[in-house]
C-alpha cells in the first residue's frame, strides 16, 4: 500500500473511533463503569482525537519513511479497532484497541 493510502485509513480509522466512543451506544456502556475506567475513555477518545489531528495536519514527505516502516502494524491495528468497535458493550476491549492504535500513530507523528 502506498504511503498516502496507509496516511488516509489510519485517519479514516481514528475518526470513525473517535465517533464511535463519542455514540449515546458507548455513552451507555460506560454508565455503572468505575470512576478510573469512565477516565480512561475521556483519556483515549481525546488522544485519539490528538492523534487524529496530528497525522492529517502532517505533510506526507516528513513522515512517509515511518508509514512504509509501519504500514503492517497501522494495517493490524486498524482491524483491531474495527472489530473491538462492533461491541462497544465491552469497553475495555474498545480501550485497549483505540489505545494501542493510539500508540502505533505515535510511531509515525510526534504526538504532545
Amino acid at each position: 500500500m502506498d504511503p498516502i493510502q496507509t496516511k488516509q485509513e489510519t485517519v479514516q480509522t481514528l475518526q470513525e473511533a473517535i465517533i464511535q466512543m463519542t455514540s449515546p451506544e458507548f455513552e451507555l456502556a460506560l454508565l455503572g463503569q468505575p470512576d478510573d475506567v469512565v477516565l480512561n475513555a475521556q483519556r483515549e477518545r481525546a488522544r485519539a482525537q490528538t492523534a487524529r489531528l496530528t497525522l492529517e495536519n502532517a505533510q506526507l514527505a516528513a513522515i512517509r519513511d515511518q508509514l512504509a516502516a509501519n504500514e503492517t502494524a497501522l494495517s493490524e491495528g486498524r482491524q483491531r479497532v474495527a472489530q473491538a468497535m462492533q461491541n462497544l458493550q465491552r469497553v475495555q476491549d474498545v480501550l485497549g484497541a483505540v489505545s494501542s492504535f493510539v500508540d502505533l500513530v505515535g510511531r509515525v507523528v510526534t504526538l504532545v
